[in-house]
């Protein structure tokens, strides 16, 4: 989630942080920051994942069992392409 709209959602608190000794090229830009959530961030987090997933039951629920089994599953396979992507992009060597 975007750092902005994280903070827009608990209208309080910083949700992120900055995190020492990660420094990693972003596309070629070396001024890259990483940052991580914190506890009140990762709460936010959840309850809006949560919120989420209640609102796709209630529309999943709208075109029966079947379709809402095949959407699951096309989603599961998004997630792990995602994640296997993911994965390269951090795996890849940073050139420059």
């Amino acid at each position: 989630m975007h750092a902005g709209l994280l903070r827009q959602a608990a209208g309080q608190g910083e949700l992120l942080e900055p995190v020492a000794g990660t420094e990693r090229d972003v596309a070629g830009d070396r001024r890259g920051v990483s940052l991580a959530l914190t506890l009140d961030g990762a709460t936010v987090l959840e309850q809006a994942e949560a919120k989420m997933c209640a609102w796709l039951s209630e529309v999943l629920a709208l075109v029966g069992r079947e379709a809402s089994d095949h959407v699951t599953t096309a989603m599961a396979t998004l997630g792990e392409a995602l994640a296997a992507h993911r994965e390269a992009r951090e795996a890849a060597p940073v050139v420059g």
